[in-house]
C-alpha cells in the first residue's frame, strides 16, 4: 500500500489538495497529515473529509520546517507503515487515476524503488503553466539530472514514489531549505539507476507566492543548495555519471563566484582547479564571454 504524506503548514489550497486525493479512482491508500506547528488550523477541513479518506492528523509541537524541512519529511516517515510513499505539497494535486495508475505500473513492474509521475504546473489559480511533461518509460536517474542541471527538464518532489525501506534505510540529506534535498533522495534511491515511469498519472505542482520554491524569498537558499548538491555529485559520487557529463555542473559554480555570491570559497574553487576537466572548462568558458561583449 501507499501512503500520501502531506507535510503541512499552509491552509490555502488545503482543501483542494485532500478533494484531489478524495476523488482517486483507487481508494487503498493513507493518508498521512503532519502539521509543522502551522498558525492556521486544518482540522475544520480535515473532519470534513472524514469516512472519505483513511486520514491521520498528528500536530507537532515544534516547528522543523521553518529551520530544516527535511527534518519534518523523517518526521512524519516514522508514522508511514507502507510500503511506498508520496510527499504532496499541501497546495499540489493529483489526478483522479494517480493511485490506480501507479498500482498498475508496479504490478507490471515491480522491481524498482522509485516511480515517476508526469508532471504539471498549476499557478494560484489551478491553472496550467506548463503542459504536461511526460517522462521516457525508464531512465537513468542521473541522466535526468544532467538534463536537469542544464535546465531542459523540470522536476518536483510530488511527481516521486518512493520505497519506504530504501529511503528509511539511506536516510535523507539536508541541504539549505531543504532545495535539492529531494533530486538526492531520488539519485540515491534508484542506486544512480534507473526511475519507472507512471505512464498515465499526473502530479499538479502549484508554483506560485505561498508556494515554498515559487517564493522569492527562498531564492537565495535555492543558489546555495545548488552549489552544495553539485559539488557533493562532483566530489562523492562523480563515478556514478558519465566524465563528459560532470561538465554540466560547472556553470553553477562559475555563475555564483562571478556573482559573488559568497556560495563558491576560494578553497572550493581551487579543489574544483584541482580537476583537469573544471581548469579547461573554466577558461572556455571565459573566453566565451569575453567573444560575446562589444
Amino acid at each position: 500500500m501507499i501512503t500520501i504524506v502531506i507535510t503541512y503548514y499552509n491552509l490555502k489550497y488545503f482543501r483542494e489538495t485532500l478533494q484531489s486525493l478524495a476523488n482517486q479512482t483507487n481508494k487503498e491508500f493513507k493518508v498521512f497529515v503532519g502539521n509543522d506547528k502551522s498558525p492556521e488550523d486544518p482540522l475544520e477541513i480535515i473532519n470534513d473529509f472524514e469516512g472519505k479518506l483513511d486520514l491521520t492528523y498528528i500536530k507537532f509541537d515544534d516547528n522543523l520546517g521553518g529551520k530544516d524541512l527535511t527534518k519534518q519529511w523523517v518526521r512524519c516517515l516514522g508514522y508511514v507503515s507502507t510500503d511506498w510513499f508520496l510527499i504532496l505539497g499541501d497546495d499540489d494535486l493529483l489526478s483522479e487515476n494517480a493511485i490506480e495508475e501507479f498500482y498498475k505500473t508496479l504490478k507490471i513492474a515491480p522491481s524498482f524503488n522509485v516511480y515517476r509521475y508526469s508532471i504539471k504546473r498549476i499557478n494560484d489559480y489551478g491553472n496550467p503553466t506548463t503542459d504536461i511533461i511526460t517522462y521516457v518509460d525508464e531512465e537513468k536517474s542521473t541522466n535526468f539530472f544532467v538534463k536537469k542541471a542544464s535546465q531542459k527538464v523540470l522536476s518536483s518532489l510530488g511527481e516521486y514514489v518512493f520505497n519506504t525501506k530504501k529511503i528509511k534505510d539511506i536516510g535523507i540529506d539536508s541541504y539549505p531549505k531543504a532545495f535539492y534535498s529531494d533530486d538526492m533522495m531520488v539519485l540515491k534511491a534508484s542506486d544512480f539507476g534507473p526511475v519507472k515511469n507512471i505512464s498515465k498519472g499526473v502530479a499538479l505542482i502549484r508554483v506560485s507566492d505561498y508556494s515554498f520554491s515559487g517564493n522569492i524569498k527562498n531564492a537565495v537558499f535555492l543558489n546555495e543548495a545548488g552549489i552544495i548538491f553539485y559539488e557533493d555529485l562532483i566530489f562523492k559520487y562523480a563515478f556514478r555519471f558519465e566524465q563528459n557529463d560532470l561538465k554540466e555542473f560547472y556553470p553553477y559554480f562559475i555563475r555564483s563566484y562571478f556573482k559573488n555570491e559568497k556560495f563558491v570559497s576560494n578553497k572550493l574553487l581551487l579543489k574544483l582547479f584541482l580537476k583537469r576537466q573544471f581548469f579547461l572548462f573554466f577558461f572556455e568558458y571565459l573566453l566565451k564571454i569575453i567573444k560575446r561583449k562589444p
